[in-house]
């Protein structure tokens, strides 16, 4: 398969209709090869618009989705990022591209080591991996300028906020476990980091994962 060609159908035809066009962040998705951050059994479908489900449970975002979070974070070439729930690693490869640190939590043991090679093979030197779970963050390292949330969430992300440095950008999807569409939402810190203000963007439906299905029953949303 051709997936130079299918990569460059993907961004004529389903990114740039659908409104990513900031040009960085075009580049930094032409020179990422999704496919190789798939299952064996996936990788010839790795550039049609669908979500997937990875071993685990865990979702990979539709390429229309993922370029739009990334695109909503403004990421620039000083960014130390945050990113959250990329089961697969591609996210975190195509932020590497944009900013000058991410920093990638790893849901459970083991869930990155594929894209541990192709992010070695790539030459993505600026990508550190903790462990950790999804609503905590990273408080270690904070703050952080950008974090991206590669998922739904049924309910806001406090302690992610808490984690934003002044002027820093959380961008997430909100959407109940049983709603069938949800809203990208941007977030944004003040620059004396006093105060966040609050944007929805496009409506986009994804897969909730069981771990947040269970979170919609303690969190009013």
């Amino acid at each position: 398969m051709n997936y130079s060609a299918a990569c460059k159908n993907m961004i004529d035809c389903q990114l740039q209709p659908n409104g990513i066009i900031e040009p960085a962040v075009i580049e930094a998705v032409a020179h990422t090869p999704r496919e190789r951050f798939l299952p064996d059994d996936l990788r010839h479908l790795a550039y049609i618009d669908d979500h997937f489900m990875l071993p685990g449970g865990e979702v990979m975002l539709s390429p229309v989705t993922q370029a739009r979070l990334i695109q909503a974070a403004g990421l620039t070439p000083s960014d130390v990022v945050l990113n959250v729930m990329d089961a697969s690693g591609y996210a975190t490869a195509v932020a590497a591209r944009l900013s000058s640190m991410v920093v990638a939590l790893e849901g459970r043991p083991g869930q990155l080591d594929l894209a541990r090679k192709e992010w070695a093979l790539s030459d993505c030197c600026n990508i550190a991996i903790v462990g950790g779970a999804a609503h905590e963050g990273d408080p270690r390292h904070a703050p952080y300028s950008a974090i991206i949330v590669n998922g739904a969430l049924c309910a806001d992300p406090d302690n992610l906020f808490s984690q934003l440095a002044p002027s820093g950008r959380l961008v997430y999807i909100a959407q109940g476990a049983s709603a069938p569409v949800g809203q990208i939402c941007l977030v944004k810190k003040s620059a004396s980091g006093g105060a966040l203000s609050r944007v929805r963007l496009q409506d986009v439906s994804v897969p909730v994962t069981a771990g947040e299905a269970k979170a919609e029953k303690r969190f009013a949303f």
